[in-house]
């Protein structure tokens, strides 16, 4: 195999080679996608066509360079050949798909930056800001990013750093999701804007039965956002419609395995004064699986910012440290819900902690005066199985055992607290 360094190389940095022949090299080698593009082949087709050849070289591990595409670029087919493994570096491009793209196991997308907080800082798709993968068509169904890829064995190490993803309000779109990869898999720095379904979806599973996102995270660093004409009311105002949703796959059940995030900011709330309506349904919501939710910041998701379990999907062993919202709804605890932790939540004074407790009450909210130190909640029934009373089973307290006959809920908070 040949190198060739190309014209621009800086002194003392990696050469970007193309190659030929058949001799081996170390992995690593760094390979120009733009020089290698095929004729009137979109972004995709020469990143895959790239990547091809460097794996038949053969280089175990490639680092394909795509930044010299700038602007607006297409996707029309997947970027990652089968067996791909390696990075793939991204620059200041705006790709539109109109399909869900998978990133394989053992292989890091690294973009040059995220775009803004508002539609004008993100740019468009002929002057983007830094690195925007986005849906193409208003019809557009799926996740923009799907980690891992099915029927392809453990699915682990797929990283996603550095760029934004838009839905552009497709009414069906996920911007990220993770229901395969598992150990190693993480997305950090990256912000997702006007996503109907979810913003961000990880679903975690028993291991034994197939790839899911089980042991993966953290996920961090995440920014999920909305702009005025980019996520219409009639798909992002919707009860379906979540910033984040950590899940088990099987639904109603629970699966027993931590998920971490940290330094989450998920704002329903239109840029621009007097957008109506202002979106959407759940902040982030937990079903399920014990996750641990860190330094974050929800805003004016009306149904709740943070949602923790329902009356029929337990969900225990949450802890939810300093995070803060000053608009929308307020914590919800559902019914099947125990061991959950809250420490730390700053939120104003029309903020509230909302229980699900008892589904004939319809719920309650019990307004928070200011901030507070922490709420524990406990109940004895984590398995619908073994809950045998019908609707008065569902008795998660707050710091009390209540009173579940008469279905009071009782709080017990340190000297001197007031609700």
């Amino acid at each position: 195999m040949t190198a060739e360094v190309m014209a621009g190389q800086t002194a003392d940095q990696p050469a970007i080679k193309t190659l030929t022949g058949s001799t081996t090299d170390a992995p690593g080698t760094i390979v120009d996608a733009l020089k290698y593009a095929p004729s009137g082949g979109d972004i995709c087709t020469s990143i895959n066509a790239t990547w091809a050849h460097a794996m038949a070289a053969p280089v175990t591990s490639p680092t394909i360079d795509a930044r010299g595409f700038i602007g607006a670029a297409s996707c029309g087919q997947q970027p990652f050949p089968t067996g791909a493994k390696g990075r793939l570096l991204l620059g200041n491009v705006w790709i539109s798909t109109a399909f869900s793209i998978n990133v394989p196991a053992g292989v890091e997308v690294l973009g040059l930056g995220v775009s803004g907080a508002n539609q004008d800082n993100q740019g468009s798709s002929s002057t983007p800001i830094n690195t925007v993968i986005a849906a193409s068509t208003s019809g557009f169904v799926g996740a923009v990013l799907e980690m891992g890829i099915s029927n392809s064995g453990p699915q682990y190490g797929v990283k996603i750093k550095s760029l934004s993803v838009d839905c552009l309000g497709s009414p069906s779109c996920t911007g990220i999701e993770n229901k395969l990869a598992g150990p190693g898999s993480t997305v950090e720095d990256v912000t997702i804007s006007n996503a109907a379904v979810n913003g961000l979806r990880v679903t975690v599973g028993n291991p034994s039965s197939g790839p899911s996102a089980t042991y993966s995270g953290p996920y961090r660093n995440i920014t999920i956002q909305y702009f005025p004409g980019g996520c219409p009311s009639s798909s992002c105002n919707t009860s379906t419609t979540n910033g984040v949703t950590v899940d088990c796959a099987t639904i109603n059940s629970a699966c027993p395995y931590v998920v971490e995030f940290d330094n989450i900011t998920a704002d329903a709330t239109c840029p621009i004064p007097n957008c109506n309506p202002t979106p959407a349904a759940i902040g982030f919501n937990i079903l399920g699986v014990p996750a641990l939710l860190v330094n974050s910041h929800m805003e004016n998701y009306q149904a709740s910012n943070i949602e923790v379990g329902t009356s029929v999907w337990p969900t225990s062993g949450v802890k939810i440290e300093n995070v803060s919202f000053n608009s929308g709804g307020g914590v919800l605890i559902g019914g099947m819900s125990s061991n959950i932790t809250i420490v730390g939540l700053s939120t104003s004074t029309s903020a509230t902690l909302i229980n699900n407790f008892y589904p004939t009450r319809g719920g309650t909210g019990q307004k928070i005066k200011g901030k507070f130190l922490a709420f524990y909640a406990h109940g004895s029934c984590q398995n619908i199985s073994s809950c045998t009373n019908g609707s008065n089973y569902l008795y998660p307290l707050i710091s009390s055992d209540g009173d579940k006959l008469t279905n009071n809920l009782q709080w017990q908070l340190p000297s001197g607290f007031t609700y």
